[in-house]
């Protein structure tokens, strides 16, 4: 399942959207398109992605780029996925497909669990 903004034609700016995936018993697998764009601002005020997981602020992002583009992320649910924009500059856009994992990996056997944070993973991890 795919949350787009990518060169939509009808994207328009002053834009607020929300994406709640998931729920607590739910792990989510986030990936990120290789473009990314949107309005630069250091501290991304104006146009921003935002992606909370299980009630935590896990990042905050803007401009090209950012470290953000290309990536995989595997967080515990729910996952809210904001997106704003304001009436000034446009760029590209985003594009992020998730992937809601059911079950746990981990509720079939005992093992050690780990706090995800929005870090940058190659796999899903693996009891």
């Amino acid at each position: 399942i795919c949350l787009r903004k990518l060169n939509d034609p009808e994207k328009a700016n002053n834009e607020e959207c929300e994406w709640t995936i998931g729920d607590p018993s739910r792990q989510i697998l986030l990936t990120v398109s290789d473009v990314f764009g949107v309005e630069n601002d250091g501290r991304c005020r104006w146009d921003y992605v935002q992606v909370t997981a299980a009630g935590t602020l896990q990042g905050k992002y803007c401009g090209e780029g950012t470290g953000f583009a290309g990536q995989e992320f595997f967080l515990q649910g729910p996952v809210v996925v904001e997106w704003k924009s304001d009436g000034g500059v446009s760029n590209i856009g985003f594009s992020i497909q998730y992937e809601v994992i059911s079950p746990d990996p981990c509720d079939s056997v005992e093992c050690p669990r780990i706090a995800m944070k929005l870090l940058p993973i190659s796999r899903r991890p693996r009891c």
